[in-house]
C-alpha cells in the first residue's frame, strides 16, 4: 500500500525526485525557437514545469517568468505580459542575482510599453536606467535598449541621434542575432520616410523584409509591411498604400494572434486547475497515509 501512495506522489511530482538546474541563455534560445513556430503552448507547459519545480530557485524561476512574458507578447498579450514580469519581479527579489534580475526585468518592462505606444511610461522608466543597470544587459537586450532610445530621440525630433542609435543597434544585432534586425529596420523606415529620404526608405524596408524572410519569423514580415504602409500614406500614395495594407490583414489573419492569445489564456487555466487537484489529492493521501 505504502509503495502504491509514492507511485502515486512520484507521477503527480515528478519534480520532487528530478530537478532542474536551468541555463537562462539556452531556454531563451529554445523558447524563442518554439514561439518562431507558433508553438506558444509548447512554450508555456515547458515553462510551467521549470516554475513548478520545487528544486527550482528564484533565478531559474525568474527567467521562466521572463520567458513566459515574452511569449505572450508574442501574441499581443500586454496585460499577462505585464503580469508575468511582475511575477519575475518578485522572484528576483528573492535571488542572490537580484540586481543583474531586475535590470533586465526593467527592460523587457520598457519594451513592453514601448510596444503599447506608452511614450510617458517608457520615458518614466528609461529614468530608472543608470550605468550599473546598463552593464547588466545582454548584447541583444542593449541593441533593442539602443532602438528605444533611437524612438526617444525621434520624439524628441533629433534625427541625427536616431540615427546614431539605430546603427549602434544593428552593428550589435548583425554579430549576436541578425533575427531581429526587422525592428530596427522598421524603425529606420519609419526615419527615412520622415526625413523625405524615399530611396533609403526604401532600402531599409527591403533589408528588414530579407531578414524577416531570412529567418522565417512571419510577425517581422507583418511590421515590415506595415512601415511600408505608413510610409506609402505619408506620400500619398494611397493605392498602393491600401495593397499594403490588404497584405498585412491577410498575414494578421494567417497568423491569427486573437486564436493563439485564447489558447494560452485556456492552458493556463487548465495548468492552475490540474495543480489545484494534484495538491488536493496529494492532502488526501497525506491524510490516509
Amino acid at each position: 500500500m505504502l509503495l502504491h501512495y509514492l507511485k502515486i506522489i512520484f507521477y503527480c511530482f515528478p519534480a520532487l525526485i528530478i530537478a532542474q538546474h536551468i541555463d537562462p541563455i539556452t531556454l531563451e534560445d529554445e523558447i524563442s525557437k518554439l514561439n518562431d513556430q507558433q508553438q506558444y503552448e509548447t512554450s508555456l507547459l515547458k515553462l510551467d514545469k521549470i516554475v513548478q519545480d520545487p528544486k527550482s530557485d528564484p533565478f531559474d524561476k525568474t527567467h521562466a517568468y521572463i520567458q513566459m512574458a515574452y511569449t505572450f507578447k508574442r501574441v499581443y498579450n500586454y496585460v499577462m505580459t505585464i503580469n508575468k514580469l511582475e511575477q519575475a519581479e518578485l522572484e528576483a527579489k528573492k535571488s542572490t542575482h537580484r540586481e543583474e534580475l531586475e535590470s533586465k526585468i526593467l527592460a523587457e518592462k520598457m519594451f513592453v510599453y514601448f510596444d503599447m505606444q506608452d511614450q510617458s511610461t517608457v520615458v518614466m522608466l528609461l529614468e530608472k536606467f543608470d550605468d550599473n543597470t546598463v552593464k547588466h544587459l545582454t548584447r541583444e537586450t542593449l541593441a533593442h535598449y539602443y532602438t528605444v532610445l533611437g524612438a526617444v530621440a525621434f520624439w524628441d525630433e533629433d534625427y541625427k541621434k536616431v540615427e546614431e542609435n539605430y546603427d549602434l543597434a544593428i552593428s550589435i544585432l548583425e554579430k549576436d542575432n541578425p533575427k531581429h534586425l526587422p525592428n530596427i529596420y522598421r524603425a529606420k523606415l519609419t526615419l527615412y520616410s520622415t526625413l523625405g529620404d524615399y530611396n533609403k526608405a526604401m532600402q531599409a524596408f527591403e533589408k528588414g523584409l530579407y531578414y524577416a524572410e531570412k529567418h522565417d519569423v512571419p510577425i517581422y514580415n507583418i511590421i515590415m509591411h506595415e512601415g511600408l504602409t505608413q510610409h506609402y500614406k505619408r506620400i500619398h500614395d494611397y493605392e498602393n498604400a491600401l495593397k499594403t495594407q490588404q497584405l498585412v490583414s491577410e498575414k494578421r489573419e494567417q497568423y491569427n494572434f486573437t486564436n493563439h492569445s485564447e489558447k494560452l489564456l485556456a492552458l493556463q487555466n487548465r495548468l492552475k486547475e490540474e495543480r489545484l487537484k494534484i495538491q488536493q489529492e496529494a492532502k488526501k493521501n497525506s491524510r490516509f497515509t
